[in-house]
């Protein structure tokens, strides 16, 4: 466990360098021989803002950086064409020199790994970013990149780790969850209790404060809507930004974040000939669906809409939560709630209570 002195820590994820949605360097140039790959305009925006995240959070005064996961986003054209280059050096070559503004004049840079589909097997290739980029090694292992990071500041112990625990409902639950679990678990042990817990990986920031200010938070990203969130979450806007941790806040708030307001809102879009289908007469279709034995599946209802499957789902789970449906699960607010869990959509019986 690494101690130094009071400080700020600057912590930012999931940049997700090489995604054609995620930062991207203005002037990189690629391949050999080299030739420039410039910015799109979804880079340009993101571009501007991180600079002024950088500004602000190196204006507490002396810092550490924390790159909690993600840097990059991985290279898998089978899976994923949403990519800026196919060449894993120039990938991380390219997250380096974002990185840049953020860790000049940093006290110290520690980096922790993230999913192995987009820092690679193991991690290998957040390791090769954060030799690059000086990032302060584990004394124990000597490896640049920790899967779980505990640090030491001026007397209190902040605990970095990329992955979280969810929830698709009440997102601040498993965080005061987990964070009751490893206080007992510390104290059990006589070990020391985490003053701070930061996960990453959600794109959203949410925090639990304990009744001593102690914080639990996931932090912001910087990447917009590629296909992947399109598919799972298609009217959640990520947040973009970061936070800084007051080590010594003096009695104040333990931390400050900057969330840039985002474009991306949700948006329910006409199919062109095809009228906006109301609640009312989604209802209807659903009644007439009771009657058959399977009732009407989420694709027959895309169907008799026009909508996206996020756009039914969305509806289904008001007409649910007002009660004028019920469904053929024996937890339909389970299987509404959490739609992703459920690859193969069973058809849906609606019957009015």
């Amino acid at each position: 466990m690494r101690q130094i002195g009071p400080t700020h820590l600057v912590v930012v994820s999931d940049l997700h360098v090489n995604s054609s949605v995620g930062l991207w360097p203005p002037g990189f140039s690629v391949g050999d021989p080299a030739s420039e790959l410039g910015q799109n305009k979804f880079q340009r925006w993101l571009w501007g803002h991180w600079i002024e995240f950088c500004e602000w959070g190196k204006g507490f005064g002396p810092h550490v950086v924390i790159i909690n996961g993600d840097v990059i986003q991985g290279i898998h054209p089978s899976r994923d064409i949403q990519l800026m280059t196919l060449s894993r050096t120039d990938m991380i070559g390219a997250a380096v020199e974002v990185v840049q503004p953020l860790v000049r004049g940093a006290l110290g840079i520690y980096v922790v790994k993230g999913t192995d589909w987009h820092d690679g097997t193991s991690g290998q290739d957040m390791e090769d970013f954060a030799r690059q980029i000086g990032a302060c090694a584990d004394d124990g292992t000597g490896q640049f990149s920790y899967w779980a990071l505990p640090l030491k500041l001026d007397g209190k112990l902040f605990a970095f780790s990329h992955h979280t625990p969810v929830a698709t409902v009440y997102h601040s639950t498993p965080l005061q969850r987990e964070w009751r679990e490893i206080k007992e678990l510390h104290v059990d042990q006589g070990a020391d209790v985490p003053d701070c817990i930061v996960h990453s990986h959600v794109h959203r920031f949410f925090m639990y404060l304990d009744k001593r200010r102690r914080p639990t938070v996931t932090t912001p990203g910087w990447q917009l809507k590629n296909a992947f969130s399109y598919r799972n979450q298609p009217f959640y806007p990520p947040d973009i930004g970061g936070i800084v941790l007051h080590v010594d806040s003096g009695g104040g708030d333990p931390m400050s974040r900057k969330i840039v307001p985002n474009p991306e809102r949700p948006a329910y879009r006409d199919s062109g000939s095809q009228r906006d289908f109301t609640l009312e007469e989604l209802l209807t279709e659903l009644q007439k669906g009771s009657a058959a034995d399977d009732g009407y599946t989420i694709e027959e209802i895309m169907d008799k809409t026009g909508k996206c499957r996020g756009w039914a789902l969305t509806h289904i789970r008001t007409l649910y939560r007002r009660g004028q449906i019920a469904t053929g699960w024996r937890d339909g607010m389970d299987m509404l709630n959490r739609p992703h869990r459920y690859p193969v959509y069973r058809a849906i019986k609606a019957v009015l209570e």
